[in-house]
């Protein structure tokens, strides 16, 4: 037996442990939630990471993905700092289920810090650029187009993360 499967099947084990746990407990629920979001955090990479291989040939990766945290640059947009957090546009609030800030990394070494804010089967993609060439903002919006034609993605692990 492979000894990933092995450590998936314990941490899998711990999950559903500490959610039952959770129901009595907060501090495991505090850990289960925890849990949970590396797992959702760990499904979007690898999806994302394998739509943007075949799509870019390896010029846009994924080199971590952060929940529960927005670039202080947007300020406008979080009123609190949660996975589910409320999110403002145009003085108007909505309910964010869900944020992650991708970091990535262009084909020209070049660092991209992608938000993708989560709001009941859609989501809006802000991006974080230091140096900015018609090229890499080509990029940038195929990779928003790809995001939004493939949402479908987020959709199945935000799903699965909600169980």
């Amino acid at each position: 037996m492979d000894i990933n499967k092995i450590k998936r099947y314990l941490h899998k084990t711990k999950i559903v442990i500490y959610k039952f746990l959770g129901k009595f407990i907060p501090y495991f629920k505090k850990q289960y939630i925890y849990m949970a979001l590396e797992v959702l955090q760990d499904k979007i990479k690898n999806e994302i990471s394998s739509v943007l291989k075949n799509e870019f040939n390896g010029g846009f990766i994924i080199e971590e993905i952060n929940g529960n945290y927005i670039d202080s640059k947007y300020e406008n947009i979080f009123l609190d700092s949660a996975s589910s957090v409320r999110y403002k546009t145009n003085d108007y609030v909505e309910s964010s289920q869900l944020c992650f800030v991708m970091n990535m990394k262009h084909n020209i070494n070049l660092p991209i810090k992608v938000s993708v804010i989560y709001l009941d089967d859609d989501f809006e993609v802000k991006f974080s650029v230091h140096e900015v060439g018609t090229n890499v903002f080509d990029d940038c919006m195929k990779v928003e187009k790809i995001l939004k034609d493939k949402k479908h993605i987020i959709n199945n692990a935000f799903k699965t993360y909600k169980q």
